[in-house]
């Protein structure tokens, strides 16, 4: 079967010109070691065709090549050379390349002496061998017989000879003989005495070659002994013919058998496949490549150029220099490239990431173009920027958190990771654990090791995971407390395939440890022994604990207490008071609020508490609140009332209530109203009885500045305690002005309230708040 790229062209070197190559070419090429060649030609042109390749050939396989020449015939073929590749200066400097005269060679005797001359080819070979060639090649211009007093016979004679001498020799020899200067008898005879001959295009066995015993001491056998050895050297010659024809035949069968499985094994495999000559234009292309590229037939890509079909563009959409190709470069100057991840383009314009690769195609040492395989990557790829990603985002993690993250063998012996935080935790480099993988446990607190090491031990047999906490020693001596989470991680069936682990820094948490429970045990015994009530309740004003010191101050055991609703223990005129400030507590855990309230005590009677309590959002579930109370009954000495009638003045009725209810058992008579105008006509009709107006400041219709200085123009030595939930009210400054008595801050205690009402009672004129100059101005 005829090979497609016989006749492609074949690219020299870099700046040398493209020419066609025949198979002439490459079997001179091929010639090998022991080929006695004879080459008949007409012209130099012809001459040099042959003496260039064969030559060429020889410097390729690592042998010596001599080229005798006739003196006219090697410019041409030096030339030839050159153009094909060769450089002349580096194969002639290191011996490679050697031009030969006669007088070196056939004459350097000064006569022809064919056995001087197989001395001389010998030598020439051992030479090469020694010099660290594999052998030696010559090519040898047989016209400086014509030149020469040499007999016909005896040069038949030399190529006899020389056919013999090279069956065990590492020679390849190329006799070349003009075809129009030597005389045709002569060319018969030297033809019959060369088993290889070159004509024209033709290099094929020579068969009318005989061996040289048939040649050599012809006249000592008779002529019929000589015509009978002719023939069966003839019949084995035809025999061999027809072996050899019959081999051909079977040969090419076996091609055909060995293309078509090669056929279905390119066809049968996932990766992609397509051959191109030195145009870039594709020769083959199996089923995978036809499929990716979407194409629905090898046809529709055979011939064309394949850089311009699927190659033509880079990635960000740029144009792609054919020149640039690394597929180009492959058959231009035979450097073969290797797992290329580039973009493909498939017929419908879109494109594909690929990893290829590209071999050089050489035949004869030529090379003739290249093969080209591609996988599709576009999962890959995928699958790889999203594991780049996540390692990105696990090296961000690891070299940013404070904790140090470890990954080991199974058997803990080598480390194949662990994070920066390493060396910020025992103060060592990371490499020195990498180094010495086994070094971990020499850091461990002695005291420690014995504990930790048999916890590890576990994590190695049977414990799926470990948590423990112990104590390293920095290199400076400074100890530290470590905490080290390990799990065993397994494959899908089972098997232990690596440990990982994070360590976490717990020296200041340990610290925080041992201060708080030295504050607790402090604490403790202070609350067991202070003088101030300490109690703790719930969302719901249960009491969860109660301090020690009850026993003292209220006659309770703590246990007696606890489970009890604190409300149900404190007087009833005070529980919607004390209420109204737990739940105003309960509402903003930021401030603590203060309270005075009547407790009731075990033996009977009231006790006094003033109470500052604070809500401690997460503490507890069902909620916590402390409260730290004092007993301030001795201190409170309220002063009593003589029969006075206070006006009270408040549009909240339980508030009403409770003051009127203070008051009354307190030696006070009472008048209440709802708000102002209710006020100002009580005070109108009883203005001779009423001693005292206590008025809220925020009521609607008439707040408690309105009715302060609707009250001094009906008598301007009116008496008047302003009060008001808010500590900051801006009308402060205006009930200033209209006289009034006294402020107060609600909330606040019955003693708070006596004392004030007393005190405004008893002051002297020029003591209260406002100025007569004040009493006189005019409403706002």
């Amino acid at each position: 079967m005829d090979d497609p790229l016989d006749e492609s062209p074949i690219h020299q070197s870099e700046g040398l010109p493209i020419r066609p190559v025949s198979r002439a070419v490459k079997e001179i090429v091929q010639i090998k070691p022991g080929d006695h060649v004879c080459h008949i030609y007409e012209n130099a042109a012809e001459a040099t065709a042959v003496a260039v390749p064969f030559i060429r050939g020889g410097l390729e396989c690592g042998e010596r090549c001599y080229y005798v020449a006739d003196g006219l015939s090697t410019a041409s073929m030096l030339d030839g050379l050159a153009k094909s590749g060769v450089d002349l200066a580096a194969e002639r400097s290191r011996g490679a390349l050697q031009i030969l005269t006669k007088q070196d060679t056939y004459m350097r005797s000064g006569e022809f002496v064919p056995a001087a001359m197989i001395d001389f080819l010998a030598e020439a070979e051992i030479a090469a061998r020694t010099d660290g060639f594999s052998g030696a090649r010559i090519v040898g211009v047989m016209s400086w017989a014509l030149d020469s007093p040499v007999s016909m016979e005896r040069l038949v004679e030399y190529e006899a000879i020389l056919d013999a001498f090279l069956e065990e020799s590492r020679l390849a020899i190329c006799c070349q003989y003009n075809r129009t200067r030597f005389d045709p008898a002569l060319l018969h005879d030297i033809l019959r005495v060369h088993p290889v001959i070159i004509l024209g295009e033709a290099v094929c066995p020579n068969p009318y070659y005989e061996p040289p015993e048939l040649i050599l001491r012809r006249d000592e056998r008779s002529n019929r002994d000589f015509k009978r050895q002719r023939m069966e050297w003839w019949v084995g010659q035809l025999k061999a013919a027809l072996d050899a024809e019959q081999e051909r035949e079977h040969d090419q069968e076996t091609l055909r058998e060995r293309e078509e499985m090669i056929r279905l094994l390119l066809d049968s495999t996932g990766e992609a496949i397509y051959g191109i000559d030195l145009q870039g234009n594709c020769t083959l292309a199996n089923t995978a490549c036809v499929r990716l590229l979407g194409y629905g037939d090898p046809d529709e890509l055979t011939g064309r150029n394949m850089h311009e079909l699927t190659h033509h563009h880079r990635p960000d959409g740029t144009h792609y220099p054919e020149e640039e190709c690394p597929i180009y470069q492959t058959y231009r100057n035979g450097e073969g490239t290797q797992d290329v991840e580039e973009v493909f383009w498939r017929a419908d314009g879109t494109k594909f990431d690929v990893e290829y690769s590209s071999y050089p195609i050489r035949r004869g040492g030529q090379i003739v173009g290249a093969v080209v395989t591609f996988t599709e990557i576009t999962g890959r790829k995928q699958t790889e920027n999203a594991l780049r990603e996540i390692n990105d985002k696990f090296q961000q993690l690891a070299n940013h958190i404070t904790d140090a993250f470890w990954i080991r063998s199974p058997d803990m012996s080598e480390v194949h990771y662990v994070s920066p935080a390493f060396e910020r935790i025992w103060g060592r480099p990371v490499e020195s654990l990498y180094a010495n993988p086994q070094d971990w446990v020499e850091y461990i607190l002695p005291e420690d090791r014995e504990r930790v090491v048999a916890a590890f031990a576990a994590l190695v047999r049977e414990d799926p995971s470990l948590d423990i906490e112990y104590r390293i020693v920095r290199p400076g001596g400074e100890i530290r407390w470590v905490r080290v989470r390990g799990f065993q991680v397994r494959d899908a069936g089972g098997k232990l395939i690596r440990q990982t682990g994070i360590v976490t820094d717990i020296t200041e948490r340990r610290r925080w440890e041992n201060a708080l429970q030295e504050s607790e045990e402090r604490f403790r015994l202070l609350i067991e022994n202070a003088s101030d009530l300490i109690t703790v309740l719930n969302d719901d004003g249960i009491i969860r604990f109660q301090s020690p010191s009850a026993s003292r101050l209220l006659g309770y055991e703590p246990e007696e207490v606890v489970g009890r609703r604190c409300l149900d223990l404190i007087h009833p005129a005070d529980t919607a008071h004390v209420a109204e400030e737990f739940k105003r507590a309960l509402a903003d855990s930021t401030a603590p609020v203060s309270v005075e309230y009547r407790f009731s005590h075990r033996r009977g009677g009231w006790r006094v508490l003033q109470s500052i309590g604070q809500s401690i959002p997460g503490e507890a579930s069902d909620g916590f609140m402390i409260v730290n109370s004092r007993d301030v009954t001795e201190d409170l000495t309220s002063p009593q009332g003589g029969g006075e009638t206070i006006l009270i003045v408040d549009d909240e009725s339980a508030l009403r209530s409770v003051i009127e209810t203070t008051l009354r058992e307190n030696g006070y008579h009472v008048a209440v109203a709802g708000d102002g105008a209710e006020a100002i006509a009580i005070y109108a009709q009883r203005t001779n009885e009423i001693a005292l107006v206590l008025t809220d400041i925020m009521m609607p219709l008439m707040d408690g500045v309105a009715l302060s200085c609707a009250l001094r123009r009906l008598n301007p030595q009116a008496r008047i305690i302003a009060s008001s939930g808010r500590d900051d009210d801006s009308r402060r400054e205006q009930l200033k002005t209209f006289g009034v008595e006294a402020f107060l801050t609600k909330p606040y205690s019955a003693p708070q309230l006596l004392n004030a009402i007393h005190e405004a009672l008893t002051a002297p004129p020029e003591a209260r708040m406002g100025s007569t100059e004040a009493k006189e101005q005019p409403r706002p």
